[in-house]
């Protein structure tokens, strides 16, 4: 064989590779959905798998080992089906020096539209996080663009309001130290 047909067969295998990989995105791309149900079908894990709640005791807890525990259950969470996300109790934290996070601390918020709502001024912590939607929360001497898994903390007394909230915004809100 000849330089030239050589690499003409040549260059006829890579297109027709090229075309093999992109069908091969294509079907991906559009059956992607389909995709990821068969794989949690697979590995997945169902609600009563999942071990939850969990209580967790301890002499205290950090700022950061309560947002890890919150991401976990917010990750755990939306990785169920959609119809299965509502009323799981993930964790309940209880400490010795006073602190815990029951359902009664847990407030589940849902915003349609706020405009220049009133200032907050409150009398314990609390650490809010965007489950859907976009909102900005404006403080003294600040502004925050929240998206969707967002999330603070705002201590207490810290001044604040909510300026402004898309139509589908919905929050997980943790109210923290309110007995002590």
């Amino acid at each position: 064989m000849s330089k030239a047909q050589l690499s003409l067969e040549y260059i006829v295998k890579m297109i027709i590779i090229l075309v093999v990989i992109m069908v091969t995105i294509t079907l991906i791309i559009k059956f992607k959905s389909n995709i990821q149900v068969a794989v949690k079908n697979l590995f997945g894990k169902d609600q009563e798998q999942l071990n939850f709640p969990q209580i967790i005791e301890k002499k205290s807890f950090s700022l950061g080992e309560i947002s890890a525990y919150i991401e976990s259950c917010y990750s755990t969470m939306t990785s169920l089906p959609e119809d299965e996300q509502k009323n799981i109790i993930c964790y309940l934290l209880e400490s010795e020096d006073g602190f815990s996070i029951t359902k009664e601390d847990l407030e589940n918020i849902i915003s349609n539209d706020i405009k220049d709502s009133k200032w907050y001024d409150q009398d314990y912590d609390e650490w809010v996080i965007l489950l859907q939607g976009e909102a900005v929360l404006e403080f003294e001497t600040y502004q925050k663009k929240l998206f969707k898994g967002d999330y603070l903390f705002i201590k207490s007394h810290e001044k604040h309001r909510i300026v402004s909230t898309s139509k589908d915004a919905l929050w997980l809100v943790i109210y923290m130290n309110q007995n002590l």
